[in-house]
Formats: structure tokens, C-alpha cells, sequence
């Protein structure tokens, strides 16, 4: 695309673009939030989110090859620039072999003029300036109605629809050449730099915020079974210990603690400060000087490192996240202890890795703490030879 173009559509792969990255999906659209908050603090609008699209499209030609119907329809002439054919003719298919044989597909597809997979978001970029998806979307309809081809479109092509305005171009386009942009890249690194550190700043403030209204609610609970069993335990010894909120029985207690917590801010920063918040503190912490220790985690860390199913990725395509690379150490530090502290990501799944004997081996020690010597540890062992071949 131009330089000087006021906007580009871009749709981003939901799947593949949890898979690259390891992030939940409510951890990118949150990302995607702040950079189209037109009043953050954190940077300048940069784009704006349009919504979930189909975008890995697939048509099947019906009456006429591709490059004939592209004589009479723009939208055809945009699908040869951008699509790939997947049927017979693109002779991925070894000599003697049967078509439906080695792909399984239909006989329509079969005797078909063509079987061609696009990108809905490219179209609408060749088609011009002001073009937009859904003008591509009737334009294959239209075509689909009147016979000439058969549309369909793949689950895992589900993508999020974005228009990344004049101050996204000029914050991720490298600019070659006076009226090119060859391709996405950070132009400023200290500004980049500076806008990472505010989204993790942002995320984390977020769960602690969640981590603050459980903390919270369980408090208000706590009260509530305590008022509970001050009723039903009237002559106990333990009395005096559960006589922590006078009058009123659970249901009035909670009521009232309810409406507090809602209306009255004094109050919520009060639960916060209470012994609730204790337990946090009773983590263990890695020492520097327990040599014991670091030996046992040094351990567990290279375990890890040498364990094959960590390296696994269903993805073969640049950029994304590797696991061990030297270039990515502080996301296989991160990945490391998440499974030592038993937090499941997309890549580490609770639903195999429950049985793991490391999985959550170290959660009695603060994540912190034991995130920076697991980074200590694999950069130290990066230095002295490459972890992944």
C-alpha cells in the first residue's frame, strides 16, 4: 500500500494469532482496545476495530476458468493477484494420483473450472481506494446467485476486521521508498518500547483489579458464614473469635456488606487492606543464596527445556513466538514458569499438562520471584550453548 494512503484494512487470524503468540484471545482484543481508545494516555488512536469477518474465503468456478470471468468481473481479476489455486491444476498433485483420492474432495470440485482459496481483506485492498469488505462479500454473492461459482468459508479463517488509520501506518511502516511501504515494522524503537511496557502496565493493573474483587468478595463471605455460625454457636469458646461484625443475622450482614461495597469506596479499600490479602505474602521467595534450591529449579528448568512436546507448534510460518529461541528467552522464561506455577496459556493447556509431574510443582513460591530466577537460569545456560537446534 501507498504511504500517503489514509487507511488500510487488515484482518488479523483470531486462531493463528493466538497460536503465534501464546496469548488468550481476550488478551489480544484487549491490546487492540487500547490502540483504538481514541482516549488513552498511551498512545494516539491507531486503528479501529470493524468486528469479526469470515476472511479465508474459497470459491469453486462453475462455468468459466478464473482469467475469463476476470475479463468481465473486477472482483475476479482481484482474486487472481491474490488467491491460491488448491485443486488439480496446481499440480501439487503426484503423477498417477487419483484428485478426490489424495485431496477428498467433492465432485463438484472435481470437474469444476477451479477450486481457489483468497483473503476476503485482500480483495478489498486491490480493489480500490473506499472499497470495503462488504462490497466483496456481494460481489461473490452476486456471482454464487447468477451460477458462476460456489462460495464457502473455513472456520479457522474467523478474523478480527481492522482499519489502521494514518497514525498506525506511520508508527508500524517502515517507509523504503518515497511512495511505498514495504512492509510492517516498529519505525521507533524508544516509542515502541514505551508502548509495550504501558499494555503490560495496563494488563496488569487489570488483574489486580480481578484479583482484588475476588479477594473482596470472598471477605464479604467470610463475614456472612462467620455471622452464620455465631448464631448457630452462640455458646462456644470461639465466640469472641467470630464476633467480627455486630448485629443482624448473615442475610441482613450481607446485605449490608453488599451495599457497602458497591456505594461506599472508603469501604472497599478497607477490605483491601485487611489480613485477606495476607496469604499473598506467606509465598515463598527464591533465594539467591539457597544454593539447595536453585539446584532443584536448575533441574526442573532444563527438564523442561529438553522436553520435546514444548517445542511442538502447529504453525510453520514467521513471525511467531519460539520456544527456546535466543531471541525469545524471556517469553520461554515466562512459558517455563507458568507450567512450574501450574497457569495454563494456549500453548500449555491444563487438559494436558495436568498430569505433568512439574506442573505446579513451584506454586508456593511467588511467580515473581521465581520468573526472574528462571530467567537467570536460561540465560545463563543460553551463554554456554543454544538451546534449540
Amino acid at each position: 500500500f501507498e504511504s500517503n494512503t489514509m487507511h488500510v484494512d487488515i484482518a488479523l487470524p483470531i486462531v493463528s494469532a493466538v497460536q503465534s503468540t501464546d496469548c488468550k484471545e481476550e488478551t489480544i482484543q484487549t491490546i487492540l482496545s487500547i490502540l483504538e481508545d481514541d482516549n488513552s494516555l498511551l498512545c494516539k488512536k491507531m486503528l479501529t476495530i470493524e468486528g469479526i469477518i469470515p476472511d479465508s474465503a474459497t470459491i469453486i468456478l462453475k462455468r468459466q476458468a478464473i482469467e475469463k470471468l476476470a475479463n468481465t468481473e473486477p472482483i475476479a481479476r482481484c482474486i487472481c493477484s491474490c488467491g491460491i489455486r488448491v485443486d488439480s491444476r496446481s499440480g501439487t498433485l503426484s503423477m498417477g494420483a487419483s484428485y478426490s483420492d489424495q485431496r477428498g474432495d467433492t465432485a463438484m470440485q472435481r470437474y469444476s473450472f477451479g477450486v481457489i482459496e483468497f483473503s476476503i481483506t485482500k480483495c478489498t485492498r486491490l480493489l480500490g481506494v473506499g472499497a470495503e469488505p462488504r462490497h466483496v462479500y456481494a460481489a461473490l454473492r452476486r456471482l454464487q446467485s447468477i451460477g458462476e461459482l460456489e462460495l464457502s468459508f473455513t472456520d479457522t479463517g474467523k478474523s478480527v476486521h481492522l482499519k489502521m488509520n494514518k497514525d498506525g501506518i506511520n508508527f508500524f511502516c517502515k517507509t523504503e521508498g518515497p511512495d511505498s511501504c514495504e512492509q510492517l515494522s516498529i519505525r521507533d524503537d524508544a516509542a515502541f518500547d514505551f508502548l509495550v511496557d504501558s499494555i503490560y502496565q495496563h494488563c496488569l493493573n487489570q488483574d489486580v483489579s480481578r484479583c482484588s474483587k475476588v479477594l473482596e468478595i470472598h471477605h464479604i463471605l467470610r463475614q456472612v458464614s462467620l455471622a452464620n455460625a455465631r448464631g448457630t454457636n452462640k455458646g462456644s469458646k470461639s465466640e469472641s473469635e467470630l464476633e467480627q461484625n455486630s448485629g443482624g443475622d448473615g442475610s441482613q450482614l450481607f446485605q449490608k456488606m453488599i451495599n457497602h461495597y458497591f456505594n461506599d469506596d472508603e469501604e472497599r479499600s478497607t477490605i483491601i487492606e485487611r489480613n485477606d490479602l495476607t496469604e499473598q505474602k506467606e509465598l515463598l521467595q527464591v533465594q539467591d543464596n539457597d544454593s539447595t534450591t536453585l539446584s532443584f529449579l536448575s533441574s526442573d528448568v532444563w527438564a523442561l527445556l529438553q522436553y520435546k512436546p514444548m517445542e511442538k507448534s502447529t504453525l510453520n510460518e514467521l513471525p511467531r513466538v519460539i520456544f527456546a529461541a535466543e531471541n525469545f528467552l524471556d517469553y520461554t522464561s515466562l512459558r517455563v514458569t507458568k507450567i512450574l506455577h501450574g497457569i495454563t496459556s494456549p500453548s500449555t493447556p491444563v487438559s494436558e499438562w495436568y498430569s505433568h509431574p512439574l506442573w505446579g510443582k513451584w506454586k508456593s513460591y511467588n511467580f515473581i520471584s521465581l520468573l526472574s530466577e528462571v530467567n537467570k537460569i536460561i540465560v545463563i545456560q543460553a551463554q554456554d550453548y543454544p538451546l534449540i537446534k
